[in-house]
């Protein structure tokens, strides 16, 4: 897709193959989708299975993933923003992934908020990155309660912000961060 870009050498400032997926996406809800017939469009129907499920994951190591969003099993996950950078594409790597509001688990959406909120904070400290991995049609079931959540995750940035200068970046940004460092690299 890339090569196709490059090759009709339009100037696409921030392009990404990931980025026509979510406009497409976008533009579909804009026109009066519903929200469960995108999901479905874009695998996300029953996206617990979806993600292990295509990877050939077993039930273990998606019920340890399970846990993981609830209890720290495989630490913070957060990366220095060299170590993502070595050479293009660029990999910033998922720290978490925001799981969806469940009732089923509705007990434990506290323990889901300070996981999160710890693994931020670290990031912050630390002067790492912290890439919380979502996507806004999964908050189509549960919607004020997957807002709500989405807000206490807001308020705990600002706080970080504040605190350390913890920044939020988006994809784009961070892309655009790593070629200056590049270019920083070879005129020196």
């Amino acid at each position: 897709m890339l090569g196709y870009v490059a090759k009709s050498r339009i100037k696409v400032h921030g392009f990404r193959v990931h980025s026509l997926r979510a406009t497409a996406a976008t533009n579909t809800l804009e026109h009066d989708a519903d929200i469960a017939s995108v999901q479905e469009w874009l695998g996300h129907a029953n996206f617990a299975n979806e993600a292990s499920d295509a990877a050939g994951q077993g039930r273990f190591k998606r019920a340890i993933r399970l846990v993981d969003a609830y209890l720290n099993v495989s630490g913070h996950n957060t990366h220095t923003f060299d170590s993502c950078i070595p050479r293009a594409p660029f990999n910033f790597p998922a720290s978490s992934f925001l799981r969806p509001y469940s009732r089923k688990l509705a007990a434990f959406e506290g323990l889901r908020l300070r996981r999160i909120k710890k693994a931020m904070t670290d990031a912050a400290v630390n002067k790492r990155l912290y890439h919380l991995w979502w996507h806004p049609h999964n908050f189509g079931k549960d919607t004020a309660r997957n807002i709500e959540f989405l807000k206490k995750i807001a308020e705990h940035y600002r706080a970080l912000n504040r605190t350390y200068g913890f920044r939020s970046l988006n994809m784009g940004e961070l892309s655009d961060l790593g070629e200056n460092a590049w270019k920083a690299i070879s005129r020196a």
